[in-house]
């Protein structure tokens, strides 16, 4: 069954494939500071038992209340940015990639004012999204070969 555009574009929630990694290795982490702190505390003398039954159940409480504190952190984020609409940045993002063509970066990387002059440009993007000047914008959906008014999907 094919998705309309408008379902893709209200998907923007959707768990990926990099989403669902992150999680996992996350989860496992977590656990693996949980367990090793009782086997590194063995050869010390302290049992097994004991870290087991009173250990575990603080660093368990501890990992609890830290995800209760980011959860509320992004919450609040949610409220103050609740303007934003990121269906509409993706419904832009599909229609773009769908009138234009791929493109390699390193020829307009002298040209675009985002990265003109900036060696390691890509540490720009560590921080999330980057908002972008009209005129790289026009610049990239020109190198796209996207034809018609580009400002009208924006």
């Amino acid at each position: 069954m094919a998705e309309t555009g408008q379902a893709t574009a209200l998907r923007w929630w959707a768990l990926e494939r990099g989403d669902i990694d992150a999680t996992v290795a996350q989860v496992g982490f977590n656990v693996a500071q949980m367990i090793i702190p009782a086997f590194l505390l063995v050869p010390v003398g302290i049992a097994m038992g004991f870290s087991v039954s009173h250990l575990l159940p603080g660093f368990a409480m501890g990992f609890f209340a830290g995800s209760m504190g980011l959860t509320a952190l992004a919450v609040a984020l949610c409220l103050l940015h609740a303007d934003l609409n990121p269906a509409h940045e993706v419904s832009v993002a599909h229609e773009l990639r769908a009138r234009g063509h791929e493109v390699v970066i390193a020829p307009l990387l002298d040209r675009l004012a985002l990265t003109a002059g900036r060696r390691n440009w890509g540490y720009l993007f560590r921080f999330g999204v980057l908002a972008i000047s009209e005129g790289d914008f026009k610049l990239i959906a020109a190198a796209m070969k996207i034809e018609g008014d580009v400002a009208r999907a924006a």
